[in-house]
């Protein structure tokens, strides 16, 4: 079945993305270790991505910023600003839709693109990952790696591979044995449940997967590892400076929470069937309150309903440390009028996508419904 395939994908991927953009404002920082992350107020937080010259002494993603520090004591440390990121992303993004109109966007930092289309007109996989490479670095100053394959799993798998700032092709009909030794615990779409069934079957390895259950490694090949475009939730959270008694200061801070996930639950065409508000207090402690058969999509509703959510989820008379919202079952929209707003629903409908617009161009923060 895989024989007759002639797909060709390129997974574009960038390189410790946020201490490069970093490293833009920064050239005094380069060659040094460097993570970007960190804490909000008096809590130091963790990693969010770290130079190649940190991740040498163990710090990676994810890695508490005072373990850092304990295994680099010369480790520099950024705060992150991820409007600039999204917007160096932005950029990046262009670049790629230059090349051809189906980039699928896994996240801010990565890409697959499928190049079925446009051979003829920018020539061989490898130039056009060049092409693409050096565009990038000349236009953007960001280094990226880039696989190439026929399948996107693969080409995923290949990025790995050319790291740092290189291009890595697997040739066709060469991917089975490229992965024979690979865990298939490590493979992209592959997860818990699947591999604890597998390791159930004594199946460890692509190569056993391939003599235990081909036609399965073949669908496995087929996956294309993008974002659900229909997720099943929407959520944010937020660990605060300090704890705080402040009820109306947390009610703030849920407010534009709310806000957050509600744009982006509508750039997906998308409404809520349900709500929850979690809380997190000083010791630990963490309550949930839920709300279901609602109907959400605006700001203003979804607002509404976690401030009443809040007032029940905070049930002790401690400082808060994490409030956070949660929308889901999510729907299609068909854009049928919220009856929630009655009459006006056309009129509110016509405000959201106007500020929706604003905040695409210039940022979240740019324009918001007031209280």
């Amino acid at each position: 079945m895989l024989n007759g395939i002639d797909s060709i994908f390129a997974h574009v991927d960038m390189d410790s993305f946020f201490v490069s953009v970093e490293l833009i404002r920064h050239p005094e920082l380069r060659g040094q270790p460097v993570v970007v992350g960190g804490g909000r107020g008096s809590r130091m937080g963790v990693v969010a991505a770290a130079s190649y010259e940190a991740r040498a002494y163990g710090v990676r993603s994810g890695t508490s910023i005072l373990e850092a520090k304990r295994r680099c004591p010369g480790l520099i440390i950024v705060h992150p600003n991820h409007l600039l990121y999204e917007a160096v992303s932005r950029s990046v993004m262009a670049i790629l839709r230059e090349i051809t109109p189906d980039v699928q966007v896994l996240s801010v930092d990565e890409a697959v693109l499928d190049l079925s289309g446009v051979l003829r007109l920018w020539g061989p996989p490898m130039w056009i990952a060049d092409r693409v490479h050096r565009k990038i670095e000349r236009e953007v100053g960001v280094p990226c790696s880039i696989g190439i394959a026929r399948f996107p799993l693969v080409a995923k798998l290949a990025s790995k591979l050319a790291k740092r700032n290189g291009i890595c092709m697997i040739l066709p009909r060469k991917e089975t044995a490229f992965l024979y030794d690979h865990r298939i615990s490590l493979m992209p779409g592959v997860g818990r449940m699947t591999t604890a069934y597998l390791k159930y079957l004594d199946v460890f390895t692509v190569g056993e997967l391939v003599a235990r259950a081909p036609l399965f490694w073949e669908r496995l090949l087929l996956t294309r590892p993008v974002e659900n475009p229909f997720p099943k939730s929407i959520s944010s959270d937020l660990t605060l400076d300090r704890d705080m008694d402040d009820r109306e200061a947390v009610s703030a801070v849920l407010r534009n929470l709310c806000r957050k996930v509600a744009s982006r639950m509508r750039r997906k065409c998308l409404k809520a069937g349900g709500i929850s508000v979690r809380v997190r207090y000083g010791d630990f402690q963490a309550f949930e309150q839920h709300q279901t058969r609602t109907e959400l999509r605006y700001d203003f509703e979804v607002i509404r309903q976690a401030e009443r959510l809040f007032s029940l989820a905070d049930c002790l008379l401690l400082p808060i440390r994490l409030v956070g919202v949660r929308l889901s079952p999510l729907f299609v929209d068909g854009g049928s009028r919220p009856l929630t707003v009655g009459n006006r629903g056309h009129a509110v409908a016509a405000v959201y996508r106007t500020m929706d617009k604003v905040q695409k161009k210039y940022g979240r923060n740019s324009l918001f419904q007031g209280r």
